[in-house]
């Protein structure tokens, strides 16, 4: 039963479907909205947003609250969320917008989450533009790399993956690296990476992890001691189960089936004498590798003067008859040959050989006559 008389002009005029309370309407003829509330038949409220909490009684729009805006005031102005539009979109969000429900929104470059509130590994600051990787004090997680109470250390070459233990820089070791931290060479092996392997004249087989340098065996110099001196050398030098064999400057290691392969070498009680194959050198004086490097010393030629002169050359006193290269001649050929390498006979020599020749054969010729005509004789006399 309704008592209040503008309820009751209401439900004469069929309204009471839509009107539910008296306290939507307002008025001596229930004919304004109460306050917060508009429409035809007062049904919708106002929106939060809206300035003292009243709109236009028709369509509802009205002056904003701060951080809303709309015609109605209905909607979070950019950058806000909320009931109240009360919340910051994080600065994270990409231009700034996010949803004005629960402020999720799509991530700039090095922000992550649902909000884009928080920084991506190994970045802070209140834009995520600092690195960790930079030892920035703020960092809670060091960036892949990076370890130390700041994240200021960095882990070593050698660690697998190029990561180690955040706080004290252990890791598993890469190939040719050993230590705690992988940032020791193997015994062997040097250089930034260890990659670059000690040289086998290095006493112990070790070296200087940074630069090679290292104590030498017996047979070597050199700061690497990558260099064979020039003493003496025997045939298999044992280190290990191996054995050194010399190949120009260089060293290289035999297995010990293999030793009985030669080298050249040098010999003598001062080792001053170079060694079998290689004793024509001139001063005494060859290569490593046995080679005559200042030239041959007597009538031979080839890289360690080891084959004789062509016979027939012009003899040189103290020196060499031939070149050392290629055998010719240096001062031409003896009386009666001619050629590079004094091996034709030449032509006037021919012409009187076969002079002589000539005379032989017709004083042969002569005798040969004369023999026969006297045994025509002595047959004739005896058949009378």
């Amino acid at each position: 039963m309704y008592d209040d008389a503008n309820t009751m002009s209401a439900l004469a005029h069929g309204l009471t479907d839509k009107v539910t309370s008296v306290e939507e309407v307002a008025g001596a003829k229930c004919d304004m909205c109460a306050p917060g509330r508009y429409g035809a038949l007062c049904e919708q409220s106002c929106s939060l947003g809206c300035s003292g909490g009243s709109c236009n009684k028709t369509d509802g729009t009205c002056s904003c609250l701060a951080n809303f805006t709309g015609a109605k005031c209905d909607m979070c102005a950019p950058g806000r969320y909320g009931v109240l539009c009360e919340q910051s979109c994080s600065q994270g969000c990409s231009g700034g917008s996010c949803n004005i429900t629960d402020g999720t929104c799509s991530c700039l470059g090095n922000f992550t989450g649902a909000k884009c509130d928080i920084c991506k590994l190994g970045w802070y600051g209140a834009l995520c533009e600092q690195s960790c990787s930079q030892g920035w004090a703020k960092c809670d997680i060091c960036a892949t790399g990076r370890f130390g109470a700041l994240c200021e250390q960095s882990c070593s070459q050698g660690c697998s993956g190029g990561s180690c233990n955040t706080t004290d820089g252990t890791c598993s070791c890469l190939g040719n690296f050993t230590g705690v931290k992988c940032d020791i060479c193997k015994l062997g092996w040097y250089d930034k990476l260890c990659n670059q392997s000690c040289s086998q004249g290095c006493s112990a087989g070790s070296c200087n992890t940074t630069d090679g340098t290292c104590s030498c065996l017996g047979n070597f110099t050199g700061a690497k001691c990558d260099i064979c001196t020039l003493g003496c050398l025997v045939h298999g030098d044992v280190v290990g189960n191996h054995v050194l064999k010399l190949m120009g400057h260089a060293v290289v290691l035999e297995t010990l089936q293999e030793r009985n392969a030669t080298f050249v070498h040098k010999e003598g009680a001062k080792c001053d004498q170079c060694a079998a194959g290689s004793k024509h050198c001139l001063n005494q004086s060859c290569h490593i590798n046995g080679d005559c490097d200042l030239g041959c010393a007597t009538n031979s030629y080839g890289k360690r003067c080891d084959d004789p002169c062509p016979e027939n050359c012009a003899v040189i006193e103290k020196a060499s008859a031939c070149l050392q290269i290629s055998g010719v001649c240096l001062r031409g050929c003896k009386d009666g040959y001619e050629g590079d390498i004094c091996v034709q006979v030449s032509k006037q020599d021919g012409a009187e050989s076969s002079g002589k020749i000539a005379r032989i054969a017709g004083g042969v010729a002569a005798v040969v006559f004369v023999a026969l005509s006297l045994i025509g004789v002595w047959v004739f006399v005896r058949t009378r």
